[in-house]
C-alpha cells in the first residue's frame, strides 16, 4: 500500500468541470474552479441502500493524506473520503478543490483496480468540492463536502463507482453535537436518518 501526503497539486490542462454537465474528455479544463459549491449535492444515494458498512469490509488499495494533521485542532477530526471501484479496473480523474482558498489541493488520474477502495484523509477544515470523472465514458460526479464535517465526529464521504460508470455517494457521521468554530459560516446541519451503527446520513443543504 502506498501512502502519499499532498499539500497542493499542480493544475494541469484538461477538463471543464463546471456545473453538473458531462464534459468532453479532450476539452476539460482541470484548472477551472466553480464560483460556488452550493449547487452541488452532498450525497446521491439512499443511505441504507448504499450500505456504507460494505466499504469497511475492504482494505484500501491506497491511502492518501491531503494536508497536514497540524491543520486540525486535537479536539476535532479529519474528514475521510472512500472511493470504491466496484467492477472493472478503470482510470478515474480525482480532483479536490478547497473552495475557501479557491485552489486545487489534489488532482490526479488514478488507475483503480476492480473491487478496490482508495481512501483519502482531508485535514484542513474548509468547504470542498470532490470531482470524479471516468475519462473513458466522460461520466462525472461533483460532490460538496461542507466544512461542518470537520468537528469531533467521525465523518466520511463514501462513493461507489458502479458497473454502468455511474457514481453513488452517501455522507456518514456519528452524532455528537460539537461544532468547529472555524466552520461557523452559516452552514446548517440536519440529521435525517440514523443507521444501525449509530451513524447518520447528513443533509447539510
Amino acid at each position: 500500500m502506498r501512502r502519499r501526503t499532498l499539500l497542493a497539486s499542480v493544475c494541469g490542462s484538461g477538463a471543464v468541470l463546471g456545473g453538473c454537465t458531462v464534459p468532453q474528455s479532450d476539452s476539460r479544463d482541470r484548472s477551472y474552479i466553480p464560483r460556488s459549491a452550493a449547487e452541488f449535492p452532498i450525497a446521491t444515494a439512499d443511505f441504507r441502500d448504499m450500505n456504507p458498512r460494505r466499504f469497511d469490509e475492504r482494505e484500501p488499495a491506497q491511502t492518501i493524506a491531503i494536508g497536514s494533521e497540524a491543520a486540525l485542532e486535537d479536539s476535532f477530526e479529519p474528514h475521510d473520503i472512500y472511493l470504491w471501484n466496484r467492477i472493472t479496473e478503470r482510470d478515474i480523474d480525482i480532483r479536490l478543490i478547497d473552495m475557501w482558498e479557491r485552489e486545487v489541493v489534489f488532482d490526479e488520474t488514478e488507475t483503480v483496480p476492480a473491487d478496490s477502495i482508495y481512501s483519502f484523509t482531508v485535514w484542513a477544515p474548509a468547504v470542498y468540492l470532490l470531482e470524479l470523472v471516468v475519462p473513458a465514458t466522460d461520466t462525472q460526479q461533483v460532490l460538496r463536502i461542507p466544512c461542518r464535517v470537520f468537528d469531533c465526529n467521525i465523518t466520511s464521504t463514501r462513493v461507489a463507482l458502479e458497473a454502468d460508470d455511474q457514481f453513488d455517494a452517501v455522507a456518514q457521521s456519528t452524532v455528537v453535537l460539537c461544532p468547529n468554530p472555524i466552520c461557523e459560516s452559516g452552514e446548517s446541519i440536519q440529521i435525517e436518518d440514523v443507521s444501525i451503527n449509530s451513524s447518520v446520513e447528513l443533509d447539510l443543504e
